[in-house]
């Protein structure tokens, strides 16, 4: 089976906080019981388009709110 969490943070990339950590712990317990875990989650800085952390692939979009908030200001 797989499955897809949508996040807008994950353990281990950029700055995390408690969602991160609770996002990386139940894609990490569900990869261990044998299904096929993907996190969708929007792009930080430096951060890859893809990503395979541990059995889990990470995907990232752009968003201009993780970007830097200038770009999302009107000018």
């Amino acid at each position: 089976m797989r499955v897809c969490l949508i996040a807008t943070e994950f353990k281990g990339i950029g700055a995390y906080g408690g969602f991160g950590v609770l996002t990386h712990d139940i894609a990490t317990g569900l990869a261990v019981r044998g299904l096929d875990v993907s996190v969708a989650m929007p792009k930080k800085d430096g951060q890859a388009p893809f990503e395979r952390i541990g059995n889990i692939s990470v995907f990232s979009y752009p968003s201009p709110l993780y970007e830097g908030i200038e770009s999302a200001l009107p000018h």
